[in-house]
């Protein structure tokens, strides 16, 4: 009976795993979620860049940007999950220029709150 119930067990849960693998993939390929103040907008894939690309745009750690969009200088990338393969975040396809244009401010001396002033005052704009 205990051999029985393992088999059970193994086979669904294969089944569930290659399932809601094939579904996440689906839906990766589709489309992108990101949440704003609690509503939830759709962005198809073609505009949004990995977090790779906006690390090697602004030649800093992924860790950096992370931080850099919790306070508000880079906008908050979408979570997409990937089932036992965890998540990864697609950001706006803006989101390299203005962390790189993040970075110069920095450099040139801003802080982290004269810089997100700028941005809300319209100091980088999107092309």
């Amino acid at each position: 009976m205990e051999t029985e119930m393992f088999g059970i067990w193994a086979w669904w849960s294969f089944w569930f795993s290659s399932a809601f693998h094939t579904i996440s993939i689906w839906f990766t390929q589709a489309v992108a979620c990101r949440a704003t103040a609690g509503a939830v907008t759709l962005r198809a894939v073609s505009e949004t860049v990995t977090t790779a690309a906006v690390v090697e745009a602004a030649g800093v750690s992924v860790v950096t940007v992370h931080r850099w969009a919790k306070q508000g200088l880079l906008p908050v990338p979408g979570k997409v999950f990937r089932g036992r393969r965890g998540t990864s975040s697609l950001w706006p396809a803006h989101a390299p220029a203005q962390a790189k244009w993040v970075r110069e401010q920095l450099d040139a001396g801003q802080t982290i709150t004269q810089v997100r002033e700028a941005l809300e005052r319209g100091a980088f704009t999107t092309t």
